[in-house]
């Protein structure tokens, strides 16, 4: 008796392109956050994103579906620096090589202050 399978080759391959790259590299998106986009990866078996956060108090995402991510609660006017990677979601989770890093600060954050008045004008109207 013979067994034949019609699975083919294991996955081997990661997902295109490799190493990563960025379509949109971290940005400020506020004060506390920083957006991002990796280029879109390409992959028979389908393709997950991971963006790590290489500077302490930043946050990494997981490994997630989409290629567009926001790294929140992030201290105001920090630079934080981030990769992104892709791997397919065949049993061998084949990774890309991590993008370039890339860095961006975080907007500064608005803090209401004291106001100092110099001089008041006053008139009186007949």
């Amino acid at each position: 008796m013979y067994i034949i399978s019609d699975q083919g080759a294991p996955d081997i391959d990661p997902p295109v392109p490799n190493p990563m790259d960025w379509q949109m590299p971290p940005h400020a998106s506020g004060a506390a956050s920083i957006a991002m986009a990796a280029s879109p990866a390409s992959d028979p078996s389908g393709v997950e994103y991971l963006f790590e956060c290489l500077t302490g108090g930043g946050h990494s995402s997981g490994w997630q579906d989409s290629s567009i991510y926001d790294d929140a609660g992030l201290q105001p006017g920090t630079q934080y620096t981030h990769t992104v990677k892709a791997r397919d979601k065949s049993s061998n989770m084949n990774e890309t090589g991590a993008s370039s890093a890339a860095s961006a600060i975080t907007d500064a954050a608005c803090i209401p202050g004291n106001v100092l008045i110099y001089s008041v004008l006053l008139e009186t109207a007949n």
